[in-house]
């Protein structure tokens, strides 16, 4: 699963209302070519016919179900309102009608205010390790995150034994190799990243710490 889906888990933790992505509008029908005979363009027009009455069979009876669904909610609203027993009158809300559609994480989006325009604030949080990719940086924009302050861990520069204290430190907690080379690459890599995606006018966000002295804790 790609690593930015966690966000509308902040989301919902911070109390920031999602909705479900509005679907993409519908393919438009591909018009004849003018180098089509006769037989291919009376075939594709079949073609258009038959999509057509199946979705207008569709529309139909979606709008047959919401209304005979309304039609059960009213008057499931008057018999409770006249104390009548929903069972006796085969009202009950049944298992069909509690169940909620499943929606994939990657269509829910943020709520948009009042004006139907603006996106609510999303702040108080911080990532670590995140973004990396020009993708997150587009998906943290997605949901209105923007960054204050963007924190860079290093070292002062030691030509004789560079990433020295970097290297101890990640040994003691990890227990395991740690190649300063392959990370300073990476990090180097994610820094270009993050700096294009701020422009020039938002460098100031980056601050880079270089003071490692002293122990882990």
């Amino acid at each position: 699963m790609p690593s930015w889906k966690f966000l509308p888990w902040i989301m919902e933790f911070l109390g920031v209302p999602l909705r479900v992505k509005d679907p993409p509008p519908p393919e438009k029908d591909s018009d004849t070519d003018e180098e089509w005979d006769a037989e291919k363009v009376k075939a594709h027009a079949a073609k258009k016919k038959i999509k057509k009455k199946a979705e207008e069979a569709a529309a139909k009876a979606a709008k047959e179900a919401a209304d005979a669904k309304a039609s059960r909610h009213q008057k499931r609203q008057e018999a409770l309102e006249r104390g009548d027993n929903l069972e006796e009158l085969g009202l009950a809300e049944s298992e069909e009608e509690k169940i909620i559609e499943d929606v994939s994480i990657d269509r829910l989006v943020l709520q948009e205010e009042e004006d139907g325009k603006t996106l609510p604030p999303v702040d108080r949080f911080i990532l670590l390790g995140f973004p990396q990719t020009e993708t997150h940086c587009n998906k943290l924009k997605e949901f209105n995150i923007d960054f204050d302050r963007i924190l860079l861990l290093s070292e002062e520069e030691n030509e004789e034994d560079p990433g020295k204290e970097v290297t101890k430190r990640m040994t003691e907690i990890e227990e395991i190799a740690y190649d300063w080379a392959a990370e300073l690459e990476l990090s180097n890599a994610i820094q270009a990243v993050i700096k294009e995606y701020l422009g020039e006018d938002n460098q100031e966000k980056i601050m880079e710490l270089k003071d490692l002295t002293g122990d882990i804790d």
